[in-house]
């Protein structure tokens, strides 16, 4: 008798992070270094490693990649739109490469792209969440901005760029704006960080707990020692656990439901997160009575008894 299989079709990694309230740098200051040993992919007529002096730098900092082809598809059509400017392109992301590469054989992307899976280049542009980053030939910060367009960036490109402070008033910010300038932001958008999680009041094992959940909703909470995720559905938690797209997941139907689950692990000492994720997915597979099996998108369906046909 074959255990049902969980069908995982594509790899998706979600990187989140917390900036903290004070913004590393801001307009007119240096920008800075950035490790371009890490570009994975370069323009196709590239025939030198970047950098961020001799012409202007957009630096778009977006964590994930692959749930972002809309992205993809508006930073494709602002590099066609500056092509025969001196104004280059690079997409930094922290996705790991393995999961980014097959993505674009379907989504190509254009410009340069450079994986810092550390976040060492946002954090020292204080764009741990996403922001772009405007730099001028001299390698001075412009400005700040979330997803520009062709506009902005034509300003940019005549000296006609303008970075505002955040809450300026209205009147202000109309009179800095004469004469056909453009705003950019004088430092990136920043987040508060979230309240340091709880951790549940149980015996710390090498176990996760797995029951019906009676939360309203979900919610869920992490340390280095423990990782609770409640009122979550079986399919949404095999996506966090093992880091799968969840549009690409195929359940056995009988697992395929509404039923919600808490899924709580308090931990003897400090684990990494892949040691976590692993004790979480061992439990499903011992819960559930499942295993996982990775698959082709061409690859064969499955039968309801988890067989393949």
């Amino acid at each position: 008798m074959f255990a049902p299989l969980l069908v995982f079709l594509f790899v998706l990694v979600a990187s989140v992070a917390f900036g903290q309230n004070a913004a590393p740098v801001k307009a007119g200051d240096r920008a800075p270094e950035i490790d371009w040993t890490k570009v994975v992919q370069s323009p196709e007529s590239a025939k030198y490693q970047p950098s961020l002096t001799g012409e202007y730098t957009v630096l778009q900092f977006l964590p994930p990649v692959t749930p972002n082809a809309q992205a993809i598809d508006h930073w494709n059509e602002l590099i066609a739109k500056f092509r025969d400017q001196s104004l280059q392109f690079v997409w930094i992301a922290s996705e790991k490469w393995a999961a980014v590469q097959p993505f674009l054989r379907e989504h190509p992307m254009n410009g340069w792209l450079l994986i810092d899976e550390k976040n060492e280049a946002a954090r020292s542009y204080g764009c741990e969440m996403g922001g772009d980053v405007i730099v001028d030939p001299s390698g001075e910060i412009v400005g700040f901005t979330l997803f520009p367009d062709a506009q902005q960036l034509a300003g940019v490109l005549d000296g006609k760029a303008v970075a505002i402070a955040r809450g300026t008033a209205h009147d202000q910010v109309f009179r800095l704006l004469q004469e056909g300038k453009v705003r950019l932001e004088t430092e990136p958008e920043r987040w508060e960080p979230p309240h340091a999680p709880e951790k549940p009041d149980i015996a710390p094992l090498y176990e996760v707990h797995i029951s019906p959940s009676k939360t309203n909703g979900t919610e869920g909470s992490s340390g280095p020692d423990f990782w609770v995720q409640r009122g979550f559905d079986l399919k949404a938690m095999v996506s966090m656990a093992y880091e799968k797209d969840l549009s690409r997941l195929v359940l056995p139907k009988a697992l395929d439901n509404d039923d919600k689950f808490d899924f709580v692990v308090v931990l003897p000492k400090e684990e990494d997160e892949q040691t976590i994720r692993q004790l979480v997915q061992r439990a499903i597979e011992k819960q559930f009575k499942v295993s996982a099996a990775v698959e082709s998108k061409t690859g064969r369906g499955l039968c309801d008894d988890g067989h393949q046909g």
